[in-house]
C-alpha cells in the first residue's frame, strides 16, 4: 500500500501534468504485485515523474548520483524512495539496494539506456545496457516494459504504453556479461521499442 504522503504527491504531480500536457495511456495496465523491475525508455527529465504517476504502484527510482548532491532535490528524492547510482561503473551499493528492495517485494524503476537518449528527431529508444538483465537475473523479478512517446511541451501529447511482464530464464544469472547484454537488448529493450513503434506518430 502506498504511504499517504506518496499518494498526495502523486495526486499533485498528476494534476500538474494534466494541465501542462495531454497524457494518454494506451492498453490496460497489467502491473503485477510483488518484486518488479519497471523498464522504460528515457529521453527527458520528465520521464521518471510521468512513470511514477501512470503506474498504480509505488516505485523506487534508481537516479544518477549527481541529483542527490542538490540539497533540497536530494532530500525530496530520498523521501520518495529514490536511491543514487554511479553511472560510470558497476555501482555495488546501488546493486545491493536494488536487490534488497526487490527481495522485500517492492517495485524498482530503471531506464535500460542508462541515460537520456535521443536518436535523431524521432527519439526512438536506443541500445540497452546490460545492468538491468543482471539485476533481473539475480533477483528473479519480472521486468515490465514501458514505452513513452511524444513531446514535453505545453499541451503536447505524451503517450505511454505498458507491455506484458517479461521473465528472464532461470539460467540467465549464470550467463557471461556479453550474453546478459544481448539478453537486455532482445528481451527487454526490443519490447520497449515495439511498444514505442505501436504508439505511432504523435
Amino acid at each position: 500500500m502506498m504511504p499517504l504522503w506518496y499518494r498526495l504527491l502523486r495526486w499533485i504531480v498528476r494534476q500538474f501534468f494534466s494541465v501542462i500536457f495531454r497524457i494518454e495511456v494506451r492498453g490496460p495496465l497489467r502491473v503485477p504485485e510483488g518484486p518488479l523491475i519497471v523498464a522504460a525508455n528515457h529521453f527527458s527529465a520528465w520521464d521518471p515523474p510521468l512513470v511514477g504517476v501512470v503506474l498504480p504502484r509505488a516505485l523506487h527510482f534508481m537516479a544518477k548520483e549527481e541529483l542527490f548532491r542538490i540539497p533540497l532535490l536530494g532530500r525530496l528524492l530520498r523521501s520518495l524512495g529514490a536511491f543514487p547510482v554511479r553511472r560510470d561503473y558497476a555501482d555495488r551499493r546501488a546493486v545491493t539496494t536494488t536487490l534488497r528492495l526487490l527481495r522485500a517485494g517492492r517495485a524498482v524503476a530503471m531506464f535500460p539506456e542508462g541515460t537520456r537518449f535521443r536518436r535523431g528527431k524521432d527519439g526512438r529508444p536506443g541500445p540497452a545496457r546490460g545492468g538491468i538483465a543482471v539485476l533481473a537475473a539475480m533477483s528473479g523479478a519480472p521486468v515490465l516494459p514501458v514505452a513513452i512517446r511524444g513531446r514535453y511541451r505545453f499541451r503536447g501529447r505524451i503517450a505511454v504504453a505498458v507491455g506484458e511482464p517479461v521473465q528472464l530464464p532461470a539460467h540467465a544469472r549464470d550467463l557471461p556479461k556479453e550474453e546478459l547484454q544481448a539478453l537486455a537488448e532482445t528481451e527487454i529493450m526490443a519490447r520497449i521499442r515495439a511498444l514505442w513503434d505501436d504508439l505511432g506518430t504523435l
